[in-house]
C-alpha cells in the first residue's frame, strides 16, 4: 500500500483592522429582563480584563453573530470608558445615556433607510429601532468590509437544576409514606377509529405563553372553549404565581379543565417544572 502524510501550519491572521474612531453601537438581548442584567454583568468583567480590546470588533460580533432576543439593550459609546459606564449605570439601575425595549412584535425596515442612517452616522436612531422590534441587516453598515469576529461572553442560561431523587431519599419518602414510590411513564399508543371518538368538551382553558404572537391563532382555534384565559410567562414566576391564579378563577366559577403551556423550545424547564408545582 501507500502511505501518504501531510503536514499543515495554521494560517496565519493577517488582518487589516480599521482604527476606533467614532462611535459604536453596542447591543445586547436576553429572554428575560434578569437575564439581560446578568449579561451585561459578563461584559463589564469582559472590559475590565480586556481594557484594549477592539469596540469596533467586539460590536460587530454582537450585531452579527448573537440571536435578537425579547429584552434588548443598545448603547452608542464613543470610547472604552463610556461604554463601561453605560453598562455599570444600567445594571445599578441608574439613569443613563443607554436605550432599553421590550419586543413583542418584531418590524421590517425600509430599504433605504438603514442606508440614510450609515451615511449620517446616527447609531442612537438604529440602536432605537433596534430596541423597539427592527430587523437590522448588520452588514450592511460596514460598505468597506466586515471585521473579525470575537469570541464573547456567552449568555447567561438558568443554572437550574431538576434531579430525580434516588436512594437514601427514596426510602425516606417511602418512610414518610409507605405508598410512595417512584413511577415512571412510557408512552403507550393505541389506535382508534376517529369517527367513534367521544368529543371533548372544555370549559376553561389557561394558556401560558412565553410570546404573545401565540395569541391570535390561539383565540381563533378555542371557539368551542367558553372561558380562554392568556397569560405571559413572565407574569407566572413562582408557583404561588400559579396558585393566585388558579384561586382567583375557582373563585370566579371558573374550573380549568385544561392547561396549554405554549413554549419557545429554548431553556423552558424551569417553567414547566414552577407550572407542575402550582398544579399541584
Amino acid at each position: 500500500g501507500t502511505n501518504a502524510h501531510l503536514v499543515l501550519q495554521e494560517y496565519p491572521e493577517h488582518e487589516v483592522v480599521s482604527p476606533d474612531t467614532g462611535p459604536v453601537l453596542f447591543v445586547l438581548s436576553a429572554k428575560r429582563a434578569a437575564g439581560l442584567v446578568a449579561y451585561a454583568e459578563k461584559f463589564i468583567t469582559y472590559l475590565q480584563a480586556n481594557p484594549t480590546v477592539s469596540l469596533r470588533r467586539v460590536t460587530y460580533t454582537l450585531q452579527t453573530g448573537r440571536e435578537a432576543m425579547r429584552y434588548r439593550l443598545a448603547i452608542v459609546a464613543e470610547h472604552y470608558d463610556e461604554l463601561l459606564r453605560a453598562l455599570q449605570q444600567f445594571v445599578a439601575g441608574d439613569a443613563g445615556t443607554w436605550l432599553q425595549g421590550e419586543v413583542k412584535t418584531q418590524h421590517e425596515l425600509p430599504s433605504d433607510w438603514l442606508s440614510a442612517q450609515r451615511r449620517q452616522r446616527d447609531w442612537e436612531a438604529v440602536g432605537r429601532q433596534w430596541v423597539s422590534g427592527a430587523i437590522v441587516a448588520w452588514t450592511d453598515l460596514y460598505p468597506t468590509g466586515v471585521q473579525t469576529r470575537l469570541s464573547l461572553p456567552t449568555y447567561p442560561f438558568n443554572r437550574q437544576s431538576f434531579w430525580l431523587n434516588t436512594g437514601s431519599s427514596q426510602h425516606a419518602v417511602e418512610a414518610h409514606s409507605p405508598s410512595a414510590q417512584i413511577q415512571q411513564f412510557v408512552e403507550c399508543w393505541e389506535k382508534e377509529d376517529v369517527s367513534q371518538s367521544m368529543p371533548i368538551g372544555f370549559s376553561t382553558v389557561v394558556y401560558v405563553l412565553a410570546q404573545d404572537t401565540e395569541q391570535a391563532w390561539l383565540e381563533a382555534d378555542s371557539e368551542d372553549v367558553t372561558h380562554v384565559v392568556f397569560c405571559r410567562v413572565d407574569e407566572l414566576e413562582s408557583q404561588a404565581d400559579y396558585e393566585r391564579l388558579f384561586a382567583q378563577l375557582q373563585s370566579e366559577g371558573k374550573s380549568v379543565d385544561a392547561v396549554v403551556y405554549v413554549s419557545t423550545g429554548e431553556d423552558d424547564y424551569g417553567h414547566i417544572h414552577t407550572l407542575l408545582q402550582g398544579l399541584h
